[in-house]
């Protein structure tokens, strides 16, 4: 189950990549008079040199993720302070972090040489949307549902809007060059599947160890969804089952490793970018079973060169912990 740190709601015309028709730069497999051309499969041993966002681009990504993440939750705390009378001391706290955690953001927004406009209204989108939500609630709840699954929803979408500011904004690459190509035969999507099976056999086997050698069983992280949605399964799978798996294939599989395979090849990149993806959900006993489904995840992406059969697993994987903490089926 994909879902940690990860969370940014963006205008839908922000989704909307730029194409950039014609482009011919060295390593893009695309033809310039091609419309939707289809790429050859990429060779383990020849890096992908058309990507033009560096490591220092996804330090700074990372970085930001999680630092706006933090400025939007905690700003959320400072909101419910301030309408629930709390102590002066700890408002004045939740504030000062929340303001620093925003300009941490925009400090290393700088430093990567990212448009400020574009960022700060993302970054203030995501947090003033969040403070609305906790100072209009009512009873923790807006329209009917909770402002935690709000808030999460928000979270979610924090890497897709850095995504979209380094990859659109700073270098005016196209929605394609993150791999939201049609796969060239329907065989992706069996792939995917295969993969995800596999590595959902070898974290059966990690669990297996795990409890044999009397260690604590790797958690359930799908439970607090349902919960945080009111123990609706529609609404959880909108949220675990669909946002998710786009918004985290985008960052983890689009941005971060087709960058680093540009840099340093495909095995480490996968192995680099499936410990981000591990390391992002926070719970330390969610760390080896995450990583192998983000090896799995990844190799499936770079196999394809799309994205699609990976948010497809992705968002299957998802939708059957749901149903199984939702005690569907066993």
């Amino acid at each position: 189950m994909s879902y940690g740190l990860t969370r940014l709601l963006v205008p839908a015309r922000l989704m909307q990549f730029s194409e950039q028709p014609g482009d011919s730069s060295p390593g893009n497999s695309a033809d310039p008079g091609s419309v939707h051309p289809e790429p050859p499969a990429l060779s383990p041993k020849e890096p992908d040199a058309g990507i033009p966002w560096r490591v220092t681009d996804i330090t700074g990504g990372i970085g930001i993720s999680i630092t706006a993440a933090a400025a939007l939750l905690i700003g959320g705390l400072a909101v419910d302070g301030i309408t629930g009378n709390e102590s002066g001391s700890s408002i004045a706290a939740a504030i000062a972090v929340t303001l620093t955690a925003l300009t941490l953001s925009l400090l290393i927004a700088k430093l990567t040489h990212l448009p400020l406009t574009p960022t700060f209204t993302i970054l203030g989108f995501a947090t003033s949307a969040n403070a609305f939500v906790h100072m209009l609630a009512t009873d923790e709840t807006l329209i009917g549902l909770s402002i935690a699954l709000i808030e999460q929803a928000l979270t979610s979408s924090v890497p897709f809007g850095v995504a979209w500011l380094f990859v659109n904004r700073k270098y005016g690459r196209s929605i394609r060059d993150i791999g939201f190509l049609k796969p060239a035969t329907s065989r992706a999507y069996l792939i995917g599947i295969a993969s995800w099976f596999v590595a959902v056999q070898a974290v059966n086997l990690w669990q297996f160890l795990v409890q044999g050698f009397k260690f604590a069983a790797t958690p359930d992280n799908t439970t607090p969804v349902l919960d945080i949605a009111g123990g609706s399964i529609v609404i959880a799978w909108l949220l675990a089952g669909l946002l998710v798996p786009f918004t985290e294939e985008v960052f983890f599989r689009g941005f971060i490793l087709r960058g680093l395979r540009s840099k340093t090849g495909h095995w480490p990149a996968i192995l680099l970018s499936s410990g981000v993806f591990a390391v992002f959900h926070i719970d330390p006993g969610l760390y080896v079973p995450t990583f192998l489904l983000g090896v799995a995840f990844a190799w499936v992406s770079l196999k394809t060169r799309s994205l699609w059969p990976t948010i497809m697993t992705h968002s299957l994987q998802n939708t059957l912990s749901l149903l199984l903490a939702a005690g569907l089926f066993s």
